[in-house]
């Protein structure tokens, strides 16, 4: 911590610094400059993290204007970035208007370069290898009729049609959305940025707060100006297990007990056949648990 916060004075100069907790394997330092501006400094948990970061604030960010920070500087070697802060707070997570902003934002970061084709092996294999790295960090964690499900969902990706590729932001959740007092909405955190289809950008909203509240998802959708189609419904429900592993396994390793049980409840309602489109919220927890 120390020498990312000798890193971040050498860029803004003399300030004040605060360590911030967070979740995960990155520091994070929030400081406030002489003439009263505030900023924020990170050390990424990986060389992958950093290079996604500073990639989308070099060449995807600028296109959001002041709707997202900006990039002040950063350090490949010390995976360092420093960004500006942005005025908001975060919200409540299950208010309509926030998801309506929401969608409207993030229609706009899918836009700020024209779209790449994919084929569906191309993404196929690209969650198959996601799902054996993160298997592999814990071994031993799910069971193998667990491991054979997610396996097989992934396989079923190949059958989708052709898709477009955006700028993905990879972790679009109302954690990182700050609304400010004129009701604007900002996004943050773009380490988890890439390349990849549309509906990869609600994966975390999918399996998180739209799950049994349709309403969320009509008003995002409403904000976006694009319904679900078909293939893109199916990417989500196949890509849902490979998403809970990933949650699961990180929050094993982060000492996060309640969401590492949340997401095996999601994860065994999948193999129930359930989605977020077609069960009450609160009753599935209830049946699943009477189930087992």
């Amino acid at each position: 911590m120390r020498e990312l916060a000798a890193y971040l004075e050498r860029v803004v100069g003399a300030c004040s610094v605060v360590p911030l907790d967070v979740p995960g394997n990155s520091h994070v330092l929030e400081a406030v400059d002489v003439n009263g501006d505030r900023w924020f400094a990170k050390r990424l948990g990986d060389a992958g993290q950093w290079r996604a970061e500073v990639r989308a604030y070099k060449n995807w960010v600028p296109a959001l204007g002041d709707r997202a920070p900006r990039l002040r500087a950063a350090d490949r070697q010390r995976r360092f970035v420093v960004t500006s802060a942005v005025p908001g707070r975060r919200g409540d997570p299950f208010d309509p208007d926030l998801h309506q902003a929401a969608g409207e934002l993030l229609r706009r970061f899918h836009s700020v370069l024209p779209s790449r084709t994919a084929t569906a092996t191309e993404f196929a294999d690209r969650m198959a290898q996601r799902l054996e790295r993160w298997l592999g960090r814990v071994p031993g964690l799910f069971t193998a009729d667990e491991v054979d499900f997610a396996r097989a969902q992934v396989r079923l990706l190949e059958q989708l049609p052709l898709q477009l590729q955006v700028p993905c932001h990879g972790d679009y959740k109302p954690h990182n959305w700050l609304l400010d007092d004129d009701g604007t909405l900002r996004v943050i955190d773009f380490a988890d940025s890439r390349w990849h289809v549309r509906a990869f950008d609600l994966t975390r909203l999918y399996y998180g707060p739209w799950w049994g509240r349709p309403k969320l998802v009509e008003r995002f959708l409403e904000g976006y100006g694009h319904q679900l189609a078909d293939h893109e419904r199916d990417f989500l429900l196949l890509t849902g297990p490979v998403n809970a592993v990933v949650i699961v396994v990180w929050a094993h390793l982060h000492g996060q007990p309640a969401e590492e049980q949340r997401t095996r409840d999601l994860f065994a309602a999948l193999r129930a056949g359930h989605s977020p489109e077609t069960v009450e919220q609160g009753r599935w927890r209830r049946r699943l648990r009477r189930a087992h």
